[in-house]
């Protein structure tokens, strides 16, 4: 039995149907789990995260931050798992521990079009997937465990799914990051 998180249907706690093995005390693992739960809503907090139905997300940033994701866009950068890897890393360098930190990436094929909307107070990713089953995942790992974003998976609908000129299905996809 896995206690105090917030699972699914609003529960505190799910029942696991097959046993696990774990090589460290269970204090231990229980102690890393309840940080790494802090550390992930803090992650929330400290980019003051919103999120949408339709997939879209919205980071809000400090100056300093803003500044830095404006330097990718100058230099014609596109590639978001940068970007991805600098906000994690960004919001790890805020935190008062030096717990061992990692930022992974894992992608299939992906065929997709970017497009950068620029505004003095947001800055916004336009992702439009072609290929239908591509994933593009970017963790955060903390104490071993780790907090996925799916980037290019949304709940298809009439908003964000169609074909384009070429007759290929896509998805689209906003990221937004706004200057606080």
């Amino acid at each position: 039995m896995i206690e105090n998180l917030l699972f699914k249907n609003n529960l505190s706690k799910i029942n696991l149907k097959e046993k696990i093995y774990f090589t460290i005390l269970k204090t231990q693992f229980n102690q890393q789990l309840e940080e790494f739960a802090k550390v992930t809503m803090d992650f929330w907090h400290y980019y003051q995260l919103e999120t949408y139905n339709n997939g879209n997300l919205v980071f809000k940033l400090n100056q300093y931050l803003f500044n830095h994701l404006l330097s990718y866009f100058k230099n014609n950068i596109i590639d978001f798992m940068y970007i991805f890897e600098f906000l994690f890393n960004s919001y790890q360098r805020s935190l008062q521990k030096s717990t061992f930190w990692d930022v992974y990436k894992s992608y299939s094929s992906i065929f997709y079009n970017a497009n950068w909307i620029k505004n003095q107070k947001y800055l916004i990713l336009e992702i439009k997937n072609i290929k239908e089953i591509s994933t593009n995942i970017w963790n955060f790992g903390y104490h071993g465990l780790g907090y996925a974003f799916w980037i290019i998976r949304p709940q298809s609908n009439k908003e964000n799914s169609g074909y384009d000129n070429n007759g290929r299905w896509f998805l689209s996809r906003k990221i937004e990051f706004k200057l606080i």
